[in-house]
């Protein structure tokens, strides 16, 4: 499933006071997540996206997406299996004169899907004996 968000950062938000919106999500597995950036925001808008305290895009903590006609994020395997099933995005552009809209994109799996191992695990015997 595709899980399409925009959020609106308003030109001159600080980072102290970021932007923020909540991505309501479901359960699964997070397969991928991608931010296109359209022409303009010259890097100067950036985005982070958390779950939790914990910021897991991008994935190193002291920085933030962003870019200017093309296409950040990629391939990912986050599990959402207890709720809340949401992520908080969270946009800044101290340096900004306009207003930029942002689009975040999530794709989830199911996890039959995501994990077919899983359904082989529960069968198995929690013992299994050793050979000899």
């Amino acid at each position: 499933m595709w899980f399409h968000y925009t959020i609106e950062i308003p030109a001159g938000t600080p980072q102290s006071a970021p932007e923020e919106k909540e991505l309501n999500l479901t359960y699964g597995v997070i397969k991928w997540i991608s931010i296109p950036w359209l022409a303009g925001p010259n890097s100067l808008v950036k985005v982070r996206i958390f779950r939790f305290q914990h910021q897991i895009f991008p994935i190193n903590p002291d920085e933030a997406a962003c870019g200017d006609s093309f296409v950040e994020g990629g391939e990912e395997h986050l599990e959402l299996y207890e709720p809340p099933f949401t992520l908080v995005a969270k946009g800044y552009s101290p340096d900004c004169t306009h207003a930029h809209d942002v689009t975040i994109l999530i794709n989830i799996l199911p996890v039959e899907v995501a994990e077919p191992w899983r359904m082989y695990l529960a069968g198995m015997p929690r013992r299994i004996p050793w050979p000899g």
